[in-house]
């Protein structure tokens, strides 16, 4: 994740005098890395790694670099103050949306920069932790504009219309909910989150005026915040979603944010159907750290007073240790404490990695070639041999690939539970539709063209110890006008001489070749592969304009053998 800062203003707030080239070492210690710098453009930007979320707030990251170098830099009060701010949950949203929190930020000055570095922020945890938008959705409004108490409920499209948030200099007047979805930028980006449903999530206040349409848009009257260098301002900001955790960790990266701008929280109770509760909690997490386990990690030991002067340095407080436990006290937004190991990490990162020095492991081994990367090296020299071109395609692909452009049903398969994105979420358990999908990006390039890879697939398993089975196919495709089943047929009948197998061909159906075009390929009455004319619908399915001849077989698992073949 990328994070670009205004450079001056970042190191005026770090409020020390540090040289640009020592501050870019220690942020690429503490696992922030320069990506991109223009002095004369005054722009710094830096890559975020995936587990530190709360790094896309640029308060967070100046307060790392503080506390790293102990730079005296108190922090604000984190305690939520209470107050008799209310919003109603509405039993019709419960199926659609059914999670929603909020806060007051009282007292807070938004200058220019300010509010691009919110929004940034905003937006970032949108595409990371909410997943765009499917698992939580921010909204931040002009507090004094709102009648309390909030309603947040469901509506038919036809009962919702408002005049939806600017875009840059474009304004838009007020619109229904599907002119929204249909019309409207950010609308029609994000019209898929609710494709089906007869009911829109609506958030509106006790006036009737509209905040928003979670997750799609906030309404321009209560959504627009203005900035302004001099006089405080109040907001509101909700975070509704479908996932409770991931909403009130959104909630509480944004509300720490705007704490460490200067402003003051205050608690809004949510009023469920079946109860109420005030879920926003800034405290610090109690963690704890084995001394034994740091020492095992870390190859040499600590002494006590260093420990605390590491974790001091990497933002934990009320440290004590007894016997071989650390106690401690984490900030509310590190949310990548999942284990000790991670605390036990920033000891580390802060004792310094270049300290560390290496050790020869106490057994001797030589290292050598697994024997059937040999087998594998030669398959690829045979096919490169036949023209075809060597690609790799990546282990994870997506649904539609396997299933929907193949005209089929997919093969059984692993689904991730967590995808960052959806292009990204299945693990493939054959290769051919990648490969189709490869040739579906090459349009321009001169035909015929021939294509092949060898890799690992994943096949479900419940009999074995990790439940699946990773294997090795080869797969390939060839297309052009002029191609020929038989050649491909003849090329493999070289290939299997080679092996040394006597291979045989029997017609099957399949929906993703042609019928009485499809075979499967048997070796010792086994059936390892299939062959076949890839079917018209497929070829369109894919954007492709041409035949297509397609293969894919298994390797080393089916040939443990060959070993003659290196």
């Amino acid at each position: 994740m990328k994070l670009e800062l205004k450079l001056s203003k970042f190191l005026k707030d770090i409020g020390q005098d540090i040289k640009l080239d020592e501050l870019i070492d220690t942020l690429f210690l503490l696992k922030v890395e320069l990506e991109e710098m223009n002095e004369e453009e005054d722009m710094i930007e830096f890559e975020i790694t995936p587990d530190r979320v709360d790094l896309l707030s640029v308060k967070n990251l100046i307060k790392l670099v503080q506390t790293y170098y102990g730079w005296e830099r108190k922090e604000p009060n984190f305690t939520m103050n209470d107050s008799d701010y209310e919003i109603n949950v509405r039993p019709s949203v419960l199926p659609i949306r059914p999670y929603i929190a909020g806060a007051v930020i009282k007292n807070i000055i938004i200058s220019e920069d300010d509010l691009i570095e919110m929004i940034f922020l905003q937006e970032a945890l949108h595409a990371s932790l909410a997943r765009n938008r499917v698992k939580a959705s921010i909204g931040l409004y002009a507090y004094d504009l709102l009648r309390f108490p909030l309603i947040y409920e469901a509506k038919s499209p036809e009962e919702i219309a408002f005049e939806p948030l600017s875009v840059g200099d474009e304004t838009f007047r007020v619109m229904t909910a599907n002119m929204i979805l249909e019309q409207h930028p950010t609308g029609m980006k994000y019209s898929h989150i609710l494709e089906g449903l007869k009911k829109y999530p609506i958030f509106h206040d006790s006036a009737e005026n509209v905040l928003s349409m979670p997750p799609i848009i906030n309404s321009n009257d209560l959504g627009a915040i203005i900035p302004d260098e001099k006089n405080p301002q109040n907001l509101f900001v909700e975070v509704t979603g479908t996932k409770k955790d991931v909403m009130l960790n959104t909630l509480k990266l944004i509300v720490i944010d705007a704490v460490k701008r200067g402003g003051e929280a205050y608690q809004v109770q949510i009023n469920y159907p079946d109860g109420s509760e005030k879920p926003l909690d800034l405290s610090p997490i109690p963690k704890t750290m084995s001394i034994k386990s740091l020492h095992t990690y870390l190859g040499e030991p600590l002494s006590n007073k260093d420990i605390k002067n590491y974790l001091t340095r990497m933002g934990y407080t009320d440290i004590s240790i007894k016997g071989d436990t650390v106690s401690l006290m984490a900030p509310a937004n590190r949310l990548d404490l999942l284990h000790e190991v991670d605390i036990i990490e920033d000891v580390i990162i802060c004792y310094g990695y270049n300290k560390i020095e290496p050790e020869l492991p106490e057994m001797l081994t030589k290292s050598s070639t697994l024997p059937y990367m040999y087998l594998i090296s030669q398959i690829k020299e045979f096919f490169a041999g036949l023209g075809y071109v060597e690609v790799l395609n990546y282990l994870l692909t997506d649904q539609e690939i396997l299933s929907t452009l193949m005209n089929k049903e997919a093969m059984p398969h692993y689904r991730l539970s967590n995808s960052k994105l959806a292009h990204y979420s299945d693990l493939r358990p054959e290769i051919v539709p990648l490969l189709l999908n490869y040739l579906s990006k090459n349009l321009k390039n001169p035909y015929p063209q021939k294509v092949f890879e060898v890799g690992e697939v994943i096949i479900p398993d419940k009999k074995a110890y990790n439940r699946n089975l990773q294997l090795i196919n080869l797969a390939a495709a060839t297309i052009g006008e002029n191609v020929n089943l038989n050649k491909v047929k003849s090329e493999l009948d070289i290939f299997f001489n080679l092996l040394q197998k006597e291979v045989q061909y029997k017609k099957l159906s399949h929906p993703s070749y042609l019928e009485g075009r499809a075979f499967s390929i048997n070796v010792d009455n086994k059936k390892i592969g299939m062959l076949g004319e890839v079917h018209p619908q497929v070829i369109l399915n894919f954007k492709l304009k041409q035949p297509i001849i397609a293969l894919e077989l298994q390797l080393v698992q089916q040939f443990p053998e060959i070993e003659f073949f290196i």
